[in-house]
């Protein structure tokens, strides 16, 4: 039965009922959650970022010829759309906090900005 019976408590809930872990920088470092947050962040902020940097570069690429005025809209537009999907996500992110682990969440993430 994948359902479970009424009164079994989900990994998510059991997670957010235990109290915070008291740790070392060098006890993270035996920790598995610690290296799911860093490898999911270090690709995903990688990707992000190398696409920021090199959006002004992107559209004379595709078209073949600069526009000055049509990448600086370019540049704009995605600018404005990642500030948006940051503050969306993250909002989105603590809205399922007590139902979808933090690191679950990133992963998911990850996969979509892999897709």
């Amino acid at each position: 039965d994948l359902q479970g019976t009424p009164g079994d408590v989900t990994l998510a809930q059991a997670a957010a009922r235990q109290p915070p872990r008291d740790t070392t920088g060098l006890g993270m470092l035996a920790q598995l959650d610690f290296w799911l947050l860093m490898v999911v962040l270090t690709v995903s902020q990688g990707a992000g970022l190398m696409f920021l940097n090199n959006s002004g570069q992107i559209l004379p690429a595709l078209e073949g010829h600069p526009d000055k005025a049509r990448v600086t809209s370019y540049v704009a537009v995605i600018s404005v759309f990642n500030s948006l999907g940051r503050l969306g996500y993250g909002n989105g992110s603590e809205a399922v906090k007590g139902r979808v682990s933090r690191p679950a969440f990133l992963v998911l993430s990850l996969v979509i900005l892999t897709s």
